[in-house]
């Protein structure tokens, strides 16, 4: 998988990689946690390896930098910002991959 990361990223030459961080209000258990830990940790190290720096962005400055108010969920803010939903999986990842790649400092 390390590999394969390493791949793409030479293949897409980014400038940086950019990782949402989760709600602070996240609650779940580990089982569903850790996968989530373990791919954000190979794209760290698939980045580093590659010389692309790494942020991890936090949902407060995703916020900030999208223009979305305060209060509510993230993803429930994000139609008014980015658009509609494009394909099937857009509201399981996709949307916030795109809020991600958007919120640039």
């Amino acid at each position: 998988m390390l590999d394969d990361i390493g791949r793409v990223l030479a293949e897409v030459k980014p400038d940086a990689v950019r990782i949402l961080m989760p709600e602070q209000t996240y609650d779940d258990s580990y089982a569903r946690i850790a996968p989530r830990a373990t791919l954000e940790t190979l794209v760290r190290l698939g980045a580093h390896r590659a010389g692309v720096p790494v942020e991890m962005l936090h949902r407060n400055s995703a916020r900030a930098r999208l223009g979305l108010p305060r209060g509510g969920k993230f993803d429930g803010h994000l139609p008014a910002a980015i658009g509609g939903a494009v394909g099937k999986y857009w509201s399981v990842g996709r949307n916030l991959a795109v809020a991600a790649a958007l919120a640039e400092a």
